[in-house]
């Protein structure tokens, strides 16, 4: 018996031993500070991982409920038969993630309504970069079985393909990185939002010189909600500590954001589904000089709606414009002559009046429900991940609409309600599919609208309408 135990023990010793000794190492990436070598495409993909776990102040990392690594984002088995990666501890499997070719819309397969999350096309099709993403970044991942942990994190890419050697369906080790949890932990500060005071406040933060006429640049070119994501990229360009300033690869903006200037100009849902216009802090020499707000139907056609000459710093408007998505305000100077007044130069413009976002129908991932403004009435949109089946998995669903988050589940608003199988379609938005039908009510605060499976089994429900 002692025989068997000694060398049980000799036997763990050596397998220690050689892990040990065997162990694979690869670069560290510990911060943003490291990441000016690493593509930007895999950048985008290592900021996604980040922003679907979570990490405890022992720097163990967890993947967000809304995210399983064994599916989601082109997740897949990876049996390392490179030998990559050091032999599994116990316990473990490795997954590869960010094959974007597994998206329904990239490849030939048909159109399947499937469970599992696609990468986005923040990650395939980024709106700041003008370079072609190859879809060569992959994130390797060492999951427990037991406890979901996720022991080691990975960023590596697919050699580029080479007909004289054709290796690209293996990893490349000398673009391997092993990922610190606190770099993933730092990745989180730039999650979406399109709160531009907390975005200035995350330039600061890294104090690289950025200007705001820089962050003009970022939210023109990104967009608001994905401006965090922009700054990163840019705090990466200047990590670097190039002789060339980054600034001068940014054109000049073609307008500077209100709220940069904390200048607030807005529109709001006002009274009979008509657009209401408030705004703040306009610098009072403006007022003096000659200011007013220009209501503008969207960014492309830029259809003038009504204009508003401004007597005071702070203020509101009710307009006869319908509330519809895009609406936003430009502030102007102006100036006044004998019989009419000329538009002037323009100081700086508000965000797009938005809906509220869409929110996920339970244990279908494919599918999401947003209520939405058209002409100033209350519309229902369902989002369909790319799929020609969606209705067949819902033939006795329905969407109603309900005045408050209080009322009981068959208590819907004005018998405003339509069979999911009846619903248009509409424009296509990015990996998905829109089906849309708009009601008979004006939108309100507080109205929300409810899916239902059948019956009344409810498996989502919107925010209640903004004020």
């Amino acid at each position: 018996m002692k025989r068997c135990r000694a060398i049980l023990v000799w036997l763990l010793t050596l397998a220690a031993l050689s892990c040990v000794f065997g162990a694979k190492t690869f670069p560290k990436l510990n911060s943003t500070d490291d990441l000016n070598p690493i593509p930007e495409h895999n950048i985008l993909l290592l900021h996604l991982l980040a922003n679907h776990v979570s990490i405890d102040n022992n720097n163990n990392v967890y993947p967000d409920p809304d995210f399983d690594p064994t599916t989601d984002y082109g997740s897949h088995y990876y049996r390392n038969k490179e030998d990559l990666l050091d032999l599994l501890p116990i316990g473990c499997r490795y997954y590869t993630i960010g094959n974007f070719m597994f998206n329904n819309n990239n490849n030939n397969r048909p159109n399947t309504c499937s469970s599992s999350k696609k990468v986005p096309s923040y990650v395939c099709k980024p709106k700041g970069l003008n370079t072609h993403n190859t879809n060569r970044a992959r994130i390797l991942l060492c999951l427990n079985q037991y406890n979901s942990r996720i022991q080691q994190t990975y960023l590596t890419q697919h050699y580029e393909w080479d007909r004289f050697t054709p290796r690209n369906t293996a990893y490349d080790p000398a673009r391997t990185f092993e990922i610190n949890p606190e770099l993933l932990r730092e990745l989180k500060q730039f999650s979406f939002s399109d709160d531009v005071a907390a975005l200035q406040r995350l330039r600061d933060q890294y104090n690289q010189n950025i200007d705001n006429r820089q962050l003009d640049e970022i939210i023109r070119r990104w967009g608001r909600e994905q401006a965090p994501l922009g700054l990163l990229m840019l705090l990466i360009k200047h990590f670097k500590r190039s002789n060339r300033s980054y600034g001068t690869a940014f054109s000049r903006s073609e307008w500077q954001t209100c709220e940069l200037q904390q200048i607030y100009v807005d529109v709001v849902t006002g009274y009979n589904g008509y657009a209401n216009v408030v705004w703040r802090n306009v610098p009072q020499h403006y007022i003096d000089e000659g200011a007013l707000l220009l209501l503008i139907n969207n960014q492309m056609k830029q259809e003038r709606k009504v204009y508003i000459k401004l007597r005071s710093t702070e203020g509101s408007y009710a307009t006869d414009v319908s509330l519809d998505e895009g609406l936003h305000l430009r502030l102007h100077k102006y100036e006044s002559g004998w019989f009419y007044s000329t538009v002037k130069g323009e100081i700086c413009r508000g965000k797009d009046f938005q809906s509220p976002h869409a929110v996920p129908i339970q244990n279908y991932n494919f599918a999401k429900l947003q209520l939405f403004v058209r002409n100033g009435y209350s519309c229902f949109r369902l989002y369909i991940d790319d799929c020609d089946e969606w209705k067949s998995r819902f033939p006795n669903s329905w969407v109603a609409l309900y005045e408050s988050d209080r009322d009981d589940t068959d208590n819907y608003y004005s018998k405003q309600w339509q069979w999911v199988k009846n619903f248009k379609q509409g424009s296509d938005s990015d990996e998905y599919k829109t089906f849309e039908y708009c009601t008979g009510t004006v939108v309100s605060p507080g109205l929300q609208a409810r899916f239902m499976i059948e019956d009344y089994n409810e498996n989502a429900r919107t925010p209640g309408w903004p004020q």
